[in-house]
């Protein structure tokens, strides 16, 4: 097993934006220049008045390649272009060269939101980089570039590609895509949702099966049944220190390798659906029979043992290591993608009996774990799916606390033993592990959200604590960035233990800078989806009246529209969309309906759970004054 060699080129494209009519329809703007790097840092521009010449001697070049990768490149760059083919009559067989828009990967892998997903802020983020714009050289459009500088055209084109082939370098996903092709034996193309990949594996193995076992095709729009899921503890609000997180490593595939669960398995089940009975013949069926399921989720766990092991005999800074590394990850995104076929309704492989096995075995496994750990007298204060928090003594600290850790795992380990066995399984592969170490975590009255100052983690100490922000508002971009900023420092403040008085004058001094007019509007900026045809829309939400007062001006309608509350009419917000300029905000009571509804409640709900009299001490803000 080695990463298969491809040739890959890094496109991105610039259109003539001088009537803004780039992305009323994929092709409607002319392509002024194309950018080009390959993984040798060859770059290359296109670029010419005649665009069919341009055109087609991009394409003689391209097609020496076999992926072509570009940032959004699903929605842009590559319906663009082949729109603009199609208008010049140029002929491309596009089947020989695939495609992969770095975004969708990169959000794959994130699994969690950004502020912006923007080539310019994520580039920041993870190169410490900044994308090039017209306007840093004092050019408005790229049309005008284009007229009057093309060398910097030039440089601004191939600079944008080279910030995709840089983050493919940090991060690998590229290549992470083409391993997970070569293993499923899938077009690379078909690996941006695992779905083909995981269905192409089971279906092969059964395939081989002696009997062959025939599977149906995927069907659609089917309603499924619907049963219990996960088992999720309710917070307890505030701010602790020492907190372990215990999880249960692949939880959900680990169950059902120890039951034995796969749909054959259902097949000859020949009677009513009993939970406790079903779940005693197929571990005592596995004993004689090995189930297709478990058995491919076995030899990935095999495979992925591999590449770590390979991966640890390497150098850190070697090009080996990073090679097993994306191996090894692209193993793990198979084997997270095992369960959901079970309980997806649109899968060939759904059986809402199997799902309700493994979601039922997941909740009794995590109340148990909890009840045992405050049998022991700790404190859980969080609990999902298939982790568990739990505070810690004092005295048990650092290297202590690690010990704890172990000894409540082994405990956990033992009684999981203990439950299996009294189903008849002889072989138990569910397992719980110490994840990481809180010096200290917020939680507020949500679930599913935290913030915490990670001090121990994959078992070593952090030279430095590290923040992490699970689910809060600071990571969702349609907040503005003032919201998100507030958020921010006030949970520095909370975790640097400020008292209430200098945590609430801060907040009551950002209120006054944006009630002074000394906040700029770029940090006032909203932004919402379209996803649908805005005639589709029952209700006209902010963002939805923006994108239609676009398009009623002839402006083209982002899939992510951002505007600018500018005044308040007969208590009604008044949008006015974000084309080239941020408009000005010189409305007061504007800037009150912005700090009232949009700015500080997130901030409030947090300092709700630290102060209960929050709201009071700050309700003097709430009217404009």
């Amino acid at each position: 097993g080695a990463v298969p060699s491809f040739r890959i080129l890094f496109i991105d494209i610039e259109c003539d934006d001088e009537q803004a009519l780039i992305k009323t329809k994929a092709g409607e703007s002319k392509i002024i220049g194309i950018g080009t790097v390959n993984e040798a840092c060859e770059v290359n521009f296109f670029s010419s008045s005649d665009e069919k010449k341009l055109l087609s001697d991009f394409l003689s070049y391209a097609k020496h390649y076999d992926i072509l990768v570009g940032y959004g490149s699903e929605e842009f760059d590559i319906p663009i272009i082949k729109e603009r083919c199609r208008r010049l009559n140029i002929g491309f067989s596009w089947k020989e060269v695939k495609h992969l828009d770095f975004l969708e990967l990169y959000k794959g892998a994130l699994q969690r939101e950004l502020p912006s997903w923007t080539l310019e802020y994520v580039a920041e983020k993870e190169l410490g980089e900044k994308k090039l714009h017209p306007k840093d050289f004092g050019y408005g459009k790229y049309s005008e570039v284009f007229t009057k500088d093309v060398k910097l055209l030039e440089r601004i084109c191939t600079q944008h590609a080279m910030l995709v082939r840089k983050l493919e370098e940090k991060l690998g996903l590229v290549q992470l895509k083409i391993y997970i092709a070569s293993i499923a034996g899938v077009m690379v193309d078909e690996t941006v949702h695992v779905t083909v990949p995981i269905d192409t594996i089971i279906l092969r193995e059964a395939f081989a099966e002696k009997p062959r076992m025939v599977f149906p095709s995927r069907p659609e729009h089917v309603e499924g049944e619907k049963y219990s899921g996960s088992l999720v503890f309710e917070p307890k609000p505030g701010l602790h220190k020492n907190v372990l997180c215990l999880d249960y490593v692949s939880f959900y595939n680990r169950l059902i390798q120890t039951i034995g669960l796969s749909p054959e398995v259902y097949r000859d089940y020949h009677q009513e659906f009993d939970l406790d009975k079903f779940v005693k013949f197929s571990i005592s069926r596995k004993e004689f029979v090995e189930p297709l399921v478990p058995r491919i989720l076995d030899e990935l766990e095999k495979e992925r043992e591999r590449c770590k092991k390979l991966m640890m005999r390497q150098p850190r800074d070697s090009d080996e290591y990073k090679k097993y590394s994306i191996m090894q990850k692209a193993v793990k995104t198979l084997l997270l993608s095992v369960y959901g076929k079970f309980g997806e309704k649109n899968s060939r492989f759904y059986n809402r009996h199997l799902a309700e096995v493994i979601t039922a075995f997941a909740r009794e496994i995590l109340d148990r774990s909890k009840s045992y750990i405050e049998g022991k007298g700790f404190e859980v204060i969080y609990g999902d799916t298939d982790s568990i928090f739990i505070k810690l003594p004092k005295v048990a600290q650092k290297e202590g606390a690690v010990k704890v850790a172990n000894e409540i795992a082994n405990a956990l380990n033992a009684q999981c033993e203990v439950l299996f066995k009294s189903f008849g399984a002889t072989y138990v592969k569910v397992e719980v592990a110490p994840k990481c170490l809180y010096e200290k975590v917020f939680f507020g009255k949500a679930k599913k959200k935290r913030v915490g100052l990670v001090a121990w983690e994959e078992g070593r100490f952090l030279e430095k604590p590290e923040l992490e922000i699970v689910g809060y508002e600071y990571l969702r971009s349609d907040w503005c960035d003032l919201a998100r900023e507030l958020q921010l420092e006030v949970f520095k403040m909370i975790f640097d233990e400020k008292d209430k008085k200098s945590i609430i004058s801060y907040v009551q001094k950002v209120r006054s800078d944006l009630m002074s007019f000394r906040i700029p509007a770029s940090k006032l900026v909203l932004s919402g989806g379209v996803r649908k045809k805005l005639d589709e829309y029952k209700c006209d939400s902010l963002h939805v009246k923006v994108a239609k007062k676009m398009k009623s001006k002839g402006l083209p309608v982002p899939d992510k529209v951002q505007y600018v509350i500018t005044s308040v009419v007969r208590n009604a917000p008044i949008p006015e969309p974000v084309v080239d300029e941020v408009p000005e905000v010189k409305d007061l009571k504007a800037l009150q309906y912005l700090w009232e509804k949009r700015i500080l409640p997130p901030t409030l709900r947090v300092l709700s759970c630290i102060f209960p009299d929050a709201e009071t001490c700050l309700s003097a803000q709430m009217k404009l004054t």
